[in-house]
């Protein structure tokens, strides 16, 4: 519930996952959350929301608040230090993929596509950070979490059937390390030949939008929120867009990043062609927004 408080009041909507996720939730917790979003949006002054396609799915629900809801977008960077990393290239080009493991995420299309690369005669290497991650180098793919949801045990059988099938790909191709440090993961951005981001759903995204401000080239799936971020950092020739879930468009992609480097932006040019929209910006619209409200 929201609080009761006498100042105004805003919140911050980050995804509708419950109802836009390709996944089957049930009825029971579709409808806790629901009204758990709809008493924010009754009793907050203000909703911000991390992108206007998170914008839309919210007024998709609940068309009469719009004039609540500002959409204020994310941004990738970080502060100045990320651009100071070595940058010298991995005598091994890999290919990034910096997200927690989860079915939506779709890991499986990035794997599909990389066993297909692999299998052409491609020598590269696929590295994948975030929670969970290193239980797939393990040939653990089950999501405890996630274990109840109609989609997973499908998922899970097409993963063990690929581990089984190519163990020399997953021994010698494919790292996943889990949760890593800042120092790490900024290591990871500068030096891999391209971020791969297959993801089926997102409220925001990260992933892209980092990687181009950190002069990477970037293969990301065409959905909306993602189309966003290249319109807000003006980065088409820097993005490959595939349509979600196609492992051929997605080895296709990975295989032009291969033969044609795009190469990593310089620290000048990344500020000349980006630098418009940093944490400072994001900053400045939430307290433009909050001013009209009486202190």
């Amino acid at each position: 519930m929201p609080p009761r408080l006498e100042i105004p009041l805003a919140m911050i909507s980050y995804d509708l996952f419950w109802h836009f996720a390709p996944l089957t939730y049930p009825e029971s917790l579709v409808q806790e959350y629901d009204r758990s979003l709809l008493d924010w949006l009754e009793q907050a002054d203000v909703v911000f929301s991390i992108s206007e396609s998170n914008r839309q799915d919210i007024l998709s629900l609940f068309p009469d608040f719009a004039a609540k809801i500002e959409s204020v977008p994310l941004s990738g960077f970080l502060g100045r230090q990320h651009l100071l990393v070595a940058a010298d290239p991995s005598d091994v080009p890999f290919f990034y993929f910096p997200s927690a493991y989860s079915l939506y995420k779709d890991h499986l299309t990035l794997i599909q596509a990389s066993v297909q690369l692999w299998q052409a005669g491609f020598n590269f290497k696929v590295v994948l950070t975030g929670r969970n991650t290193d239980q797939l180098s393990r040939g653990e793919f089950d999501l405890p979490e996630q274990s109840k949801l109609p989609e997973h045990q499908d998922y899970v059988e097409r993963l063990e059937a690929l581990y089984q099938a190519h163990p020399d790909f997953f021994a010698e191709h494919f790292e996943g390390l889990g949760y890593c440090d800042g120092e790490v993961v900024e290591k990871l951005y500068a030096t891999c030949a391209g971020v791969v981001f297959p993801s089926r759903f997102e409220g925001f995204g990260f992933a892209l939008s980092e990687a181009i401000v950190r002069g990477q080239p970037v293969i990301a799936s065409d959905l909306p929120v993602l189309r966003e971020q290249v319109e807000l950092y003006r980065c088409g020739d820097r993005v490959q867009l595939f349509a979600p879930g196609d492992v051929g468009a997605l080895a296709a992609c990975m295989k032009r990043v291969l033969l044609e480097p795009p190469g990593k932006l310089s620290p000048e040019q990344i500020q000349e062609r980006f630098g418009h929209w940093r944490w400072e910006d994001v900053a400045a619209q939430y307290v433009r927004i909050l001013a009209q409200f009486p202190a």
